[in-house]
């Protein structure tokens, strides 16, 4: 069974919602930008996923706070590397893939 989410798994209901599906048998996979920095208990439902889907549209700072409204990259890796802790230390070990998204903005002077 998949359960496939996206945007964020953010507090509360959310974060308990992500680990019924996964108590009851569910890959859950996610799309979403981890650009916030986690709680705890997000980063615990985080870890349950099978697949995360990291939406990144820079590896540039500047343009990655302009593309994305001040998300910093920094931010994001720290976010992937607490998940990553937390699944290992439960025994899982989530797949984290990046998506890009090829903009004028993104790719411009790139080729």
């Amino acid at each position: 069974m998949f359960a496939t989410t996206y945007g964020a798994v953010s507090g509360g209901s959310s974060s308990r919602n992500a680990e019924r599906f996964a108590d009851a048998g569910f890959q859950l996979h996610i799309t979403t930008n981890l650009a916030k920095r986690l709680t705890p208990p997000e980063i615990a439902a985080f870890s349950r996923f099978e697949m995360i889907l990291v939406s990144l549209d820079s590896v540039d700072e500047a343009l990655l706070g302009q593309l994305r409204r001040g998300a910093r990259l920094n931010e994001i890796l720290k976010n992937i590397e607490a998940i990553q802790r937390h699944a290992a230390a439960t025994g899982r070990e989530p797949q984290i893939g990046i998506s890009v998204v090829v903009s004028d903005q993104s790719f411009a002077g790139r080729a």
